[in-house]
């Protein structure tokens, strides 16, 4: 998951605090009697999701330095 070079690096660290981020946001709207804002869960799970696969060939697996 945090191997690579640095770019796949960190962008999987981003991945993951997006994520994490994300979803305590939620968790702490929902405490505080707030609706869930599913545009921003969406986004922030899309964004997440774009800075995954950032370097990263068809198999998932990072791109060789050529």
């Amino acid at each position: 998951m945090f191997s690579g070079t640095f770019k796949d690096v960190f962008t999987n660290v981003v991945a993951l605090l997006l994520v994490v981020g994300g979803a305590i946001n939620v968790y702490i709207q929902t405490l505080n009697g707030g609706e869930i804002n599913w545009w921003q869960l969406l986004v922030t799970v899309g964004a997440a999701v774009v800075a995954w696969f950032t370097g990263k060939g068809s198999d998932g697996k990072p791109k060789l330095v050529a």
